[in-house]
């Protein structure tokens, strides 16, 4: 398996080369090859500048079970009281399939119908990780070695998602249809990025259509045990209003994608 992940690498590697115009070839592109090379730099300025991220200021919140939330269950106690020490910048929208098939090349997600603004999804993590290498890598090719990619780790996310609130939703204590699409209004599948109102911080899709990868392997509060998943945060297009409270927490199994999970960038300056 992990010679076959190897070759994999190695190949996505070799083609963003090509496709950013990498030093190593030597002969002379050809006038459709520069267009070509052109439009993929362009793409890849337009999709990730900066101005796609909201900075995110550091401060303090209490992570976990709001509360008075009788809904909680008991991975999200007991509440801590975190501090995020920098602020940080966080994509605007969850990773778009239009995104994806810059990077990658591919794009397996379900919903294709829906069009390249849509989330992303049926992303396992690790093939998320390959796409932040890949990124990565591409951004230093065009001379953007400072801008790097990542996942959110689970405090950043919740942190970013609550934005100063203190309530069982972002926006409140009741639902409110507006600020997500999850299993009342979605028809039971992805919408475009974007189209419902963004919490505080000017983040939208917080909660609703995908759930979101982190980076954080997940921990059993009670028993300190880490186990081989991964957290995902936010709800999605199929889920009940209870799942949508901003303490929810999931887990995924890394080397398994779902239609109702995602991600979303995180951008740090070097």
């Amino acid at each position: 398996m992990f010679k076959m992940v190897k070759k994999y690498v190695s190949t996505i590697c070799l083609l963003i080369a090509i496709s950013v115009g990498s030093t190593i070839f030597s002969r002379p592109l050809s006038i459709s090859e520069k267009n070509q090379e052109e439009k993929i730099k362009n793409d890849f300025q337009r999709e990730f500048r900066i101005e796609n991220f909201v900075l995110i200021p550091a401060g303090e919140f209490v992570m976990g079970c709001v509360a008075g939330d009788l809904q909680c269950d008991e991975r999200e106690k007991p509440p801590k009281a975190m501090k995020i020490v920098k602020p940080f910048y966080m994509g605007k929208y969850e990773v778009t399939q239009t995104q994806w098939q810059l990077v990658m090349r591919y794009d397996q997600s379900d919903f294709k119908k829906c069009g390249g603004s849509c989330p992303v999804n049926n992303v396992t993590w690790f093939s998320v990780q390959v796409f932040l290498k890949q990124l990565n890598y591409a951004m230093q090719e065009l001379g953007k070695a400072t801008m790097v990619f990542r996942l959110p780790n689970e405090a950043e996310w919740e942190y970013a998602a609550r934005a100063g609130s203190t309530t069982k939703y972002y926006w409140g204590e009741e639902m409110d249809p507006n600020y997500l699409w999850y299993s009342s209004n979605s028809d039971y599948k992805i919408h475009p990025a974007g189209q419902k109102k963004p919490n505080s911080f000017g983040l939208f899709d917080m909660n609703g259509n995908v759930s979101e990868w982190t980076a954080d392997s997940f921990v059993d509060r009670h028993s300190k045990r880490n186990v081989e998943m991964r957290i995902v945060r936010g709800c999605s297009w199929f889920s009940e209003s209870e799942i949508c409270r901003i303490s929810h927490r999931n887990a995924g199994v890394p080397s398994y994608g779902s239609n109702m999970v995602g991600f979303r960038l995180i951008l740090e300056l070097q």
